[in-house]
């Protein structure tokens, strides 16, 4: 027998406890678990299998219908007496059981928070009650439709379930309610998933949803639906009534599958396995569905209520001989059946995000689409990146994502992509992707832009290689055309800006920035052998502004990998309008490896585009600064970091390019004035103490 009964001495014995040796390696799914009874059932043969008395847990303690049990912060198991109208206390290092609350109306389910307040779901009344350390009562809410089983988040959220279908949210600091989902059918249990989700048993359905707290969408369905018992993926695996289900410390989902007399796991590769309880028709001890010892032979009947400790340890209810029993060596913890573990061989394998673009050189800024393919419902993804090249920690930047998607502002102009990594993250477990190098040789425009009416806008021509290319030599044309003949042409001045030194966005080539090991960019910036301009008319009248720039061989130019090869200033007519766009085209580039005759075989990136589109900034606000043009510096504010660009810039240091946005940015004195542009085309002691007194709002008008 299982339980301790009246011997022919009239004393009771001990039950026989079952220890189990297993070689490493040679035990197969949860063959090392063993199932104990704790306590409750009859204390006399031939007694009740229900009652209601205290004492010692194991020869003593009854209990009638347990359903709900939970462990408190210090390690006791707490019971929801459901008929007996109590909540009952097992200290388990001492084996005694107490009634610590009684009165209370058929309660069903109990929580814990964080500070060890007690919630309680009562069944018989539709309340939810809350105690404190000093069981002190208040009540949360009324008017459930029972049963309700509850799950608590970690941000004084609590989740309640209702007989009607209906999930609520439970506000614990308003105590205010929102109901988030309905149509359930008889929805038995509640637990709230790493990923955030909720998984809810459907005992009328058999079968388990994953929902969004948020949308009330169901995610993922557990479970055929058809009542009966089967294990297997998803939707092959079979359930018969499930009941109360938890958490556990490995993120995987314990069943108590009431029908079916067992308590059964959901892993996180959405596996449906058995942890306990054999087939009826197996039975053989003398109180029909209650034997203790190894799991592959021990019975349960009517498993109700489920809680797990932070060891994997398992706790069940059982209501058919009205128990409560231990399921012990469990593979429930991060180590044993985590990400990387080796519990019952569930190992979830983490997929590398996916970014868009993948390589490619942007030093005027590109967003970066980040995928993240772990679509796991058990588990919260987490990706973070780095852009120096290193491998990303959670200590790293992170990728907001939002219905597995994400971006990156990139803003690195000394470095391509390939100095990317993005990593994703659960549980320690990670798996990464970065940026690759170009997979053909290219020159172009990086992206589109937008400038505003009568502004010059300032674009780079960067070049992309290939590994182990280079490029000694070049030479190329770049054309600006109006995308209709509605668009006024560009004035006729495209031209290449020469970049200096002291240029407030320094990029590769510049000195002093000299190329990053391992990284392309310019051993120095070299002038270019020539650059002219020119203007075409087609046989519509579009008229196309072009510039053509060359590097023969005594410019020393040296580009491995990546770099920019020119620097185009871009005037927007005054008489154009928002929405007109202009196309950039780069035409006929050629090149070689050796500064002579050994050809590098170049491709034009595609047509970029130019719309016009106003970007206000804020006077003074240059900080901080990506690139030249509006929308590419500043946040919005004015701060320290605003005052010491000018600073730097009035003595003559870092300033940007004289017709830039960047600079009418800096050039803050004389103020605005109605009908009146500021500035006066200097950056100078005047500018920066203006920014200064706006900056510490001691003079408000910042525009």
């Amino acid at each position: 027998m299982t339980r301790a009964f009246l011997n022919a001495n009239n004393s009771l014995s001990r039950p026989l406890l079952v220890l189990l040796l297993c070689i490493a390696g040679s035990c197969a799914g949860f063959a090392q678990a063993t199932v104990t009874t704790l306590g409750g059932g009859p204390v006399s043969s031939g007694g009740p299998a229900f009652g209601d008395q205290d004492g010692d847990t194991l020869q003593q303690a009854q209990f009638h219908s347990p359903f709900g049990c939970a462990l408190d912060r210090d390690g006791n198991l707490f019971v929801a007496d459901r008929d007996n109208g109590g909540i009952r206390k097992l200290d388990l290092s001492r084996n005694r059981t107490s009634t610590v609350i009684s009165g209370l109306n058929q309660p069903v389910a109990i929580a814990f928070d964080t500070s060890n307040n007690l919630f309680i779901a009562n069944q018989g009344d539709g309340t939810l009650l809350e105690y404190d350390r000093f069981t002190s009562l208040s009540v949360v809410t009324t008017g459930l439709s029972a049963p309700p089983p509850i799950t608590l988040s970690t941000s004084s959220i609590l989740y309640v379930t209702e007989l009607n279908g209906t999930i609520k949210r439970v506000n614990l600091v308003d105590r205010s309610s929102t109901v988030i989902a309905t149509g359930l059918n008889q929805p038995q249990g509640i637990a709230l998933m790493e990923s955030g989700l909720l998984a809810v048993s459907e005992s009328g359905n058999n079968s388990i949803r994953l929902i969004n707290p948020d949308s009330g969408a169901t995610i993922q369905r557990i479970g055929l639906g058809q009542p009966g018992f089967r294990d297997g993926y998803s939707t092959y695996a079979q359930f018969n009534q499930p009941c109360q289900l938890a958490r556990a410390p490995s993120g995987n989902l314990v069943v108590a599958d009431r029908g079916n007399h067992r308590v059964r796991i959901v892993t996180f590769d959405s596996m449906v396995t058995t942890l306990a309880g054999i087939d009826p028709s197996q039975w053989t001890s003398d109180l029909p569905g209650w034997e203790d010892g190894d799991t592959e032979y021990a019975e349960a009947r009517e498993p109700a209520g489920i809680a797990v400790g932070p060891d994997g340890t398992v706790y069940v209810t059982e209501l058919y001989y009205h128990l409560v029993r231990q399921i012990s060596g469990c593979p429930l913890t991060p180590s044993s059946a985590g990400p990387g573990g080796s519990g019952a061989g569930t190992n979830l394998v983490l997929i590398a995000p996916v970014i868009s673009p993948g390589s490619g050189y942007f030093p005027m800024g590109r967003t970066i689409t980040v995928a993240n393919l772990n679509t796991n419902a058990f588990f919260k993804v987490q990706l973070f990146y780095t852009t120096d090249g290193s491998e990303p920690t959670t200590n790293s930047l992170p990728v907001p994502l939002t219905n597995n998607a994400g971006s990156i502002a990139w803003t690195e102009t000394a470095r391509d992509l390939t100095s990317l990594q993005v990593n994703a993250f659960v549980d320690g477990a990670s798996a990464g992707t970065n940026g690759q190098p170009a997979a053909t040789n290219e020159i172009g425009v990086p992206r589109d832009t937008r400038a505003g009416i009568g502004a010059t806008v300032v674009l780079p021509v960067v070049v992309d290689l290939r590994t182990n290319d280079q490029l000694r030599s070049l030479q190329f044309r770049v054309e600006v055309a109006p995308a209709s003949l509605a668009v006024p042409p560009i004035p006729d001045r495209l031209y290449a800006v020469d970049m200096s030194t002291n240029d407030s966005n320094r990029i590769p080539g510049s000195a002093p920035f000299l190329p990053l090991a391992g990284s392309g960019g310019y051993t120095n910036w070299v002038p270019m052998t020539e650059h002219s301009n020119y203007s075409l008319t087609n046989n519509q009248g579009v008229v196309r502004r072009g510039v053509a720039i060359s590097y023969l061989d005594q410019s020393g130019l040296r580009v491995n990998d990546f770099g920019i090869v020119a620097m185009l200033a871009v005037p927007i007519p005054d008489n154009a309008s928002e929405g007109d766009q202009y196309a950039i085209t780069v035409l006929y580039p050629s090149g070689t490896s050796d500064g002579r005759q050994t050809p590098v075989l170049l491709y034009a990136m595609p047509d970029r585009t130019i719309t016009v589109t106003n970007i206000p900034y804020v006077v003074g606000d240059s900080a901080v600064a990506h690139w030249f043009n509006a929308g590419d510096f500043g946040n919005g504010n004015l701060n320290n970091n605003d005052v010491n660009n000018i600073l730097y810039a009035s003595l003559g240091q870092y300033v940007p390019l004289p017709f830039s946005d960047a600079f009418d940015a800096m050039d803050a004195f004389p103020s605005d004035s109605p009908g009146a542009v500021g500035g006066d085309g200097q950056i100078r002691f005047l500018d920066w103490n203006t920014i200064l007194s706006r900056s510490l709002r001691i003079h408000v008008n910042r525009d």
